[in-house]
């Protein structure tokens, strides 16, 4: 696993466990690299990570694409989150 790669991780586990998300980073890792979810942990634990995750790419493409980086980009990014957790659990209801 590359450097930037791990700080990815390591930021997104801790942002999301003092929110009190219950993944530990190993299901963090599981889930952003792998798509795996873990057994018996809440559906929105698992779309916090995810949401996160989109945000941070996201803002490093933007970034790295020399992107402005204004209350435009910033509202998409927060809408983008929302997407992902209204999304997960509308799925997550009609499939159940």
């Amino acid at each position: 696993m590359r450097v930037a790669q791990k700080l990815r991780l390591k930021a997104n586990y801790h942002s999301n466990a003092i929110e009190g998300n219950t993944l530990t980073l190993g299901e963090t890792r599981s889930l952003i690299l792998h798509g795996l979810t873990a057994r018996g942990k809440p559906l929105r634990h698992h779309l916090d990570i995810r949401g996160h995750a989109a945000a941070a790419k996201a803002l490093e493409e933007t970034v790295a694409g020399a992107g402005e980086i204004n209350d435009a980009f910033a509202v998409s990014v927060r809408l983008w989150g929302y997407w992902v957790f209204t999304v997960g659990v509308c799925v997550s209801s009609s499939t159940a």
